[in-house]
């Protein structure tokens, strides 16, 4: 199948981003690596008007380490998968990485994707519940950390 017409948007800064957030609202869906995303929209599971592709912003790609790990939401799962942050900090993480669909679609698939789209099929969500991880939001004018339960809402 083929996905409906939609706009695209591409953003080239976290800025521009939320501006495209602010002005369209729950109309958009933005597409990280587009392995999730991209399957939702072939099978017309979801038909936004608007798509936001966050691929140029590429401080969303760091891995930073230090007290904790911080995964921006464009960090390519295998990054994640060869990071020895990851593999040091995030045992589990780096346990899930190697089960997670084929090297093809981890060369392209984000963790902040598969995360937002509590793909089953990434292992993520699991290896958030079992953790302490927290995430990270933000629109214009304001950022928000999520604990995992508030973050999955009812699928916990």
């Amino acid at each position: 199948m083929k996905p409906a017409a939609f706009k695209y948007v591409r953003a080239d800064s976290i800025e521009e981003a939320l501006s495209v957030l602010a002005k369209y609202g729950e109309d958009v869906r933005v597409m990280a690596g587009g392995q999730s995303l991209g399957a939702l929209l072939n099978m017309r599971i979801v038909t936004p008007p608007i798509v936001l592709d966050i691929n140029r912003i590429f401080v969303l790609s760091q891995i930073e380490s230090g007290r904790t790990v911080m995964t921006g939401a464009m960090v390519r799962q295998a990054d994640a998968l060869s990071s020895g942050a990851i593999r040091r900090d995030v045992g589990l993480l780096a346990q899930a990485l190697p089960h997670v669909g084929h090297y093809q679609t981890r060369n392209r698939g984000t963790l902040g994707g598969s995360v937002a789209h509590a793909d089953p099929s990434a292992k993520f969500r699991s290896c958030l519940q079992r953790s302490a991880a927290k995430s990270s939001c933000a629109r214009s004018g304001m950022s928000a950390e999520l604990r995992r339960s508030n973050f999955f809402g009812r699928l916990s």
